[in-house]
């Protein structure tokens, strides 16, 4: 009889055994599936972060054409372009001014006009800068998105 009852201490203790087992194995099993519903989420941002950045690459391609075809050193030429024509108008405000023999609220009047003048051509001159600049600014991003994707693919 004491062996019957060790024989069941024992079974009792694999059984107690078994049973934990299983919870650790029940445990990990939901480990798992839960580290995989985590990479199915990442994968799916990943996949929709290709897919945005691909569209940015896509219509930027025009841009970056635009670009390619302008070149760095037209874009500089264009601003120096205009640095000169603000140049030879702020030399032909001085001109005038000098040249006229008008009293001196007469020249304070010619002087607000060019100068409105002047500022208008620098406004719309200082816009197309900074589009231009812009532009490059975008085309190098474009470059660098390509240059990712290009990486992964």
């Amino acid at each position: 009889m004491a062996q019957d009852a060790e024989k069941f201490l024992e079974a009792e203790e694999t059984a107690i055994k078994l049973v934990e087992n299983l919870k650790e194995l029940h445990f990990e099993a939901n480990s798992y599936k839960n580290a995989k519903m985590e990479l199915d989420e990442a994968r799916q941002k990943l996949i929709n972060l290709i897919e945005s950045t691909g569209k940015v690459t896509e219509s930027s391609y025009e841009i970056i054409k635009m670009l390619k075809d302008i070149g760095g050193p037209e874009i500089l030429t264009r601003i120096n372009n205009m640095n000169e024509v603000i140049a030879d108008a702020t030399r032909s405000l001085n001109n005038d001014i000098n040249n006229y023999k008008i009293d001196t609220s007469e020249k304070i009047d010619l002087l607000e006009k060019k100068m409105d003048e002047i500022d208008a051509k620098n406004n719309i001159m200082m816009q197309k800068m900074t589009k231009l600049i812009l532009i490059t600014l975008i085309s190098s991003i474009a470059g660098i998105v390509i240059g990712v994707l290009n990486f992964f693919i």
